[in-house]
């Protein structure tokens, strides 16, 4: 099933649910562009149009579901339905409004079914961002112990001081590679971490970690001077706020080489009994109708193929379970900047 399909599909799904029918049918519209014969969207449509006492149009769109898979119970029920509101319209409260409470489900169903696909399609999207930071990241201790062992093969003449030396060096290398790999491990086993108490300016300094190399030949600065050493803990899952960090990261990458480099500052500080982190890059900003949408799943501003829609909102759900608050900052032409709030805990 075609990628953009579903997301058109999820879109007028989500926009159904919340009551917003014509947004709904505009993307049932858009992805039967996509699939046009797809008996789901017919469903959807002729249900959106339903809400609307559009009656005519809902049994023209549940026809053509039915056309398309004449066994469908959804369409049946649907075509029924509007056949029966347009004889007569007292249907309504006598038996369509439970039967119509049952019809919801089945689309919230199938709803949360699409979404938990998308949301395991983006873990692995992050996870494909961290391997090929790890790649990047490793070739350079890589290139150091590669470097030293031609240079101790070359040299006869060693002091037992600078062989020892030459050794630490290539062990420090080592040590840099495993941990890395560690780590790797350790982000793909979200899940499985409890919440802990943690200090916020490890983690960040952890997310960057699998970035230096890649933001460096991209002629992007990193600024981690504004940390602030004597904030206090924070009680959260420690590998998930990692990935909320890594994905703000890979954003502001992208934000970055679209204007050929630039920086990102990172910052953090606690006001009364909350920790603040600020991550800001120097990039063309958002502009104010992108803004209102930026935590909505499946909206993204990148070309298609390059972005699931999903990164952001499920940064903002990320943050919203450690009892935490996202917020966004944007300047055209000046950057963006993302504000995490998160409480602090008392009792440690």
């Amino acid at each position: 099933m075609n990628d953009n399909y579903k997301k058109l599909y999820m879109l007028g799904s989500a926009c159904h649910l919340e009551g917003n029918y014509e947004e709904a049918i505009s993307y049932y519209k858009k992805a039967l562009e996509v699939e046009p014969q797809n008996t789901s969207v017919f469903v959807g449509m002729g249900s959106s149009y339903l809400e609307q006492k559009k009656y005519n149009k809902a049994m023209l769109y549940y026809g053509k579901a039915l056309d398309v898979e004449p066994q469908n119970n959804s369409a049946i029920k649907g075509y029924g339905y509007s056949s029966r509101f347009k004889e007569n319209p007292e249907y309504l409260d006598k038996v369509y409004k439970t039967e119509h409470n049952l019809g919801l489900s089945l689309i919230t169903k199938d709803f949360i079914e699409h979404l938990a696909e998308f949301i395991e399609t983006n873990k692995m999207v992050s996870l494909g961002l961290v391997t090929a930071g790890l790649a990047h990241e490793i070739k350079q201790p890589l290139t150091i112990i590669q470097l030293t062992v031609y240079n101790l093969l070359d040299e006869e003449n060693l002091s037992k001081e600078e062989l020892k030396e030459e050794l630490t060096d290539i062990e420090k290398q080592a040590t840099r590679i495993n941990n890395l790999i560690k780590h790797f491990q350790t982000l793909a086993r979200s899940e499985s971490v409890n919440f802990e108490y943690v200090n916020v300016n490890q983690i960040i300094h952890r997310a960057f970690d699998m970035f230096y190399q890649r933001l460096r030949i991209n002629s992007i600065d990193v600024n981690l001077e504004q940390l602030d050493d004597t904030i206090e803990l924070v009680f959260v899952n420690p590998i998930q706020l990692e990935q909320v960090f890594i994905n703000l990261i890979s954003n502001a990458k992208d934000a970055l080489e679209e204007v050929n480099g630039g920086t990102i500052t990172v910052s953090t500080k606690q006001e009364k009994d909350t920790v603040k982190i600020y991550f800001s890059d120097t990039g063309k900003g958002i502009t104010e109708d992108h803004k209102e949408h930026i935590f909505t799943p499946f909206f993204t501003t990148k070309e298609v193929g390059k972005g699931t829609g999903l990164g952001l909102w499920l940064c903002y759900t990320t943050i919203k379970q450690m009892n935490g608050d996202v917020k966004v900052e944007s300047e055209l032409g000046k950057g963006t900047t993302f504000i995490i709030s998160l409480p602090v805990q008392g009792d440690k």
